[in-house]
């Protein structure tokens, strides 16, 4: 799916951004209400899951692993634990996303290096490669050329859900898109 907005139709302020809730922001319904919806979510995605599920995370695995080991020519990443299990977690797809956000959004329940590196989880999350993106603007949209005279490969911002970047239609009018990232709807079921 898709989401443009210019500043025509929307507001931004150029302030602080808004304060991250904290678990202690958080009333005890809420909470009880996301344990319902992680319990529902498991149930209803049943034995099917197993497979596609145990794939993705030998290849979160894989990748993640790779970033900490030497290669000829390059310099592995230092390994950090809070590093790794980020990264892993933005592998993993968007439910675990959402889980290291409950991570970072909670520092009465965690150390502090993992709330820290989990704050990633918020809105800077790995993207999604520009040519996938491009076809998603395409299939909703058309080809790209007859409604942008430029869209900027680089995203603006990348989060669990979707990934936002900077447009300017045909018109001359400058918007930002929002994408959601594919397959979200079966992960977040999974």
């Amino acid at each position: 799916s898709l989401f443009m907005s210019s500043s025509s139709t929307t507001t931004t302020t150029a302030s602080t951004p808004r304060p991250k809730r904290t678990l202690r922001d958080r009333s005890r319904q809420e909470a009880i209400s996301l344990l319902r919806d992680i319990v529902q979510a498991a149930y209803d995605a049943g034995p099917r899951a197993a497979p596609s599920r145990t794939l993705q995370a030998y290849i979160a695995i894989s990748r993640t692993l790779q970033d900490f080991i030497p290669r000829p020519g390059q310099k592995a990443e230092e390994f950090s634990a809070p590093v790794v299990l980020r990264k892993l977690f933005e592998r993993l797809g968007a439910t675990y996303v959402k889980l290291g956000q409950f991570v970072a959004s909670s520092p009465s329940l965690f150390p502090k290096e993992y709330v820290l590196e989990f704050q990633k989880c918020l809105d800077s999350t790995e993207p999604i490669e520009w040519n996938i993106i491009q076809s998603i603007i395409e299939k909703e949209l058309g080809p790209i050329g007859d409604n942008f005279s430029f869209i900027d490969r680089t995203p603006l911002a990348s989060a669990s859900i979707a990934q936002v970047h900077v447009a300017k239609l045909r018109t001359g009018e400058e918007v930002v898109i929002k994408v959601q990232k594919p397959q979200i709807d079966d992960l977040l079921k999974a």
